[in-house]
């Protein structure tokens, strides 16, 4: 659907040319109106506008003034001068203003009807390619972070070829060099389940982030990426002219001054974990597993753990290579990303995955699984706490029961209880979108309800609740399997046959309640709908009672 604008001083013209429009089948477009220029230019500040009909001579500011501003406002609109005066020099400037076409005041509305699918072929052509690249570009730049999210996620799985990793690195903006080692170290909040009860993680995770980089980047270039919910890892590089050995002194050096401040100014506490020494990009996967599984092994349970890399004995290095190769722990972020945006089957998949990757056997088998299940069960939490639906779990589920995986009588049975949870969080997301989309549709009717006599127009109800006009209608018509405008004409005409169901209200004044221009295009609207004139319907009634 393409919006037009008509603009003329006369309002009888803009009248007649705004009700030929509406009724025209030939043409899906929304109309607005204005009486000058400088009410145009209102509705453009408001909304964008696709096609703009407008008279040339006008009091104040011209045609052509107007569609500069018009220009300046929205580039790709398209103007087309309606004016009583057959002068080449106007056809010259509206032709070297790259108007779509002149028309005459005096021609028939065929011409004009023309004129307006020219336009809308027009945009149609230009659209195409420079909406999908301009929605292309600001989809990439708003999604930015979380695709920089995504891309050292997949690095740190991984996922990430050596052919592509300078590119993916240019493209996401990273302040790296593809062309040297990193240095890896890893954060982990240690007190966050003592902490569930304060404002926004997500916050004290951004300045965990902030410190760091306070602290490291005097001397370093860094990334940083958050894993699950309490946990960190940056990758660094030397800046400037600084050599790798004063780098990896100075992280080790800065890491006491993170944990001091973080300690400080967040009341957190938190444990730090550098690599003994910088690795290719190729093998930060690997790295990446083996720091990470210092966090569940001997020092797992050891509070603000400062330690680096080589300090580690031989037992802990080899328990390190035994649950490296087995279990792939940090995928369940992407595990958390499924339950979070409602992808119930992708869940599923890779929770069937991470079980196969569990150990059935062996001396390292029950604290695999163990970290397996209360890391899973640590993401339902999150969840939980975001939905505000622990009271509707408590009477499903045995919270007490959930934080010990030795109340279960085998394996398989916690296994079931995690997927069991899993259903039931699917369902409240579903649950809560769906109650989410009938209020917005209730806070849509009853505004049109409401306000059957001011403006209706998309751009407004848009404004109601907070949407674009054009994913409205679309939204719209999939929640309630109808268009928004079809909607608006079933609402007008059912107060209009209730208004004439009565004996005093005019036709005039009925009209001017259900927000038509005049009684003319009233009576239109109502014959066409029911073959019947207002006038007739209400004497049909009368009769009848």
């Amino acid at each position: 659907m393409y919006r037009l604008l008509i603009v003329d001083d006369e309002a009888f013209i803009v009248d007649g040319l705004a009700n030929f429009f509406t009724e025209y089948e030939g043409l899906e477009l929304e109309i607005y109106t204005a009486y000058s220029a400088d009410e145009a230019l209102e509705w453009l500040r408001r909304t964008q506008i696709d096609i703009v009909l407008s008279d040339i001579r006008m009091p104040g500011m011209s045609g052509f003034e107007l569609q500069q501003q018009i220009m300046q406002l929205w580039p790709l609109c398209k103007v087309i001068f309606l004016t009583g005066f057959n002068d080449f020099q106007y056809v010259q400037t509206a032709l070297r203003q790259a108007s779509v076409d002149y028309i005459l005041k005096t021609e028939e509305n065929e011409t004009i009807v023309q004129a307006v699918k020219k336009a809308v072929l027009s945009l149609e052509s230009q659209f195409e390619m420079e909406r999908l690249l301009q929605e292309a570009r600001s989809q990439r730049q708003t999604a930015m972070p979380l695709l920089q999210k995504e891309f050292l996620i997949d690095l740190l799985q991984g996922e990430v070829r050596e052919p592509a990793l300078a590119q993916h690195i240019y493209e996401l903006q990273l302040p790296v060099d593809a062309g040297l080692p990193v240095l890896l170290l890893l954060g982990r909040i240690d007190d966050w389940d003592k902490r569930n009860q304060r404002a926004d993680q997500s916050l004290l995770l951004y300045a965990v982030q902030n410190i760091s980089n306070e602290y490291l980047s005097p001397a370093s270039r860094l990334i940083c990426v958050t894993y699950d919910r309490s946990r960190l890892a940056w990758l660094i590089q030397p800046s400037g002219d600084a050599d790798w050995e004063r780098t990896v002194r100075y992280v080790t050096g800065m890491m006491e001054k993170i944990q001091m401040a973080c300690r400080s100014f967040l009341k957190l506490t938190v444990s730090l974990l550098v690599a003994q020494s910088p690795v290719p990009w190729q093998q930060c996967a690997e790295k990446f597993q083996t720091l990470q599984s210092l966090f569940y092994m001997d020092y797992g349970m050891r509070h603000e753990l400062l330690l680096r890399e080589g300090a580690l004995g031989p037992k802990s290095q080899q328990q390190i290579a035994n649950v490296t190769g087995r279990l792939t722990l940090n995928k369940l972020s992407l595990l958390e990303t499924y339950l979070e945006t409602g992808q119930k089957e992708q869940f599923h998949s890779l929770f069937s995955q991470l079980l196969k990757l569990v150990p059935a056997a062996g001396d390292e088998s029950a604290g695999v699984r163990m970290q397996f299940y209360y890391m899973v069960i640590a993401i339902y939490f999150s969840r939980l706490n975001r939905l505000e639906s622990l009271a509707e779990f408590a009477t499903r589920f045995d919270s007490a029961r959930l934080t010990r995986l030795e109340d279960y009588r085998s394996w398989d049975e916690a296994m079931e209880s995690l997927l069991s949870i899993a259903g039931f969080l699917f369902d409240q997301k579903q649950d809560q979108l769906a109650e989410r989309e009938q209020e917005i549709v209730n806070i849509i009717k009853m505004y049109i309800e409401k306000n059957m006599s001011g403006d209706l127009s998309l751009t407004r109800i848009g404004e109601v609740v907070g949407f674009n006009p054009s994913y409205l209608s679309r939204l719209y018509k999939q929640l309630t399997g109808e268009g928004l405008s079809e909607y608006i004409v079933e609402v007008r005409l059912a107060k209009a046959k209730e208004l004439l169901q009565q004996q005093h209200p005019k036709v005039q004044d009925i009209s001017e309640a259900l927000g038509f221009d005049s009684a003319t295009y009233f009576g239109r609207f109502f014959r066409k709908l029911t073959n019947m004139t207002p006038t007739e319907y209400r004497e049909t009634f009368i009769r009848r009672e």
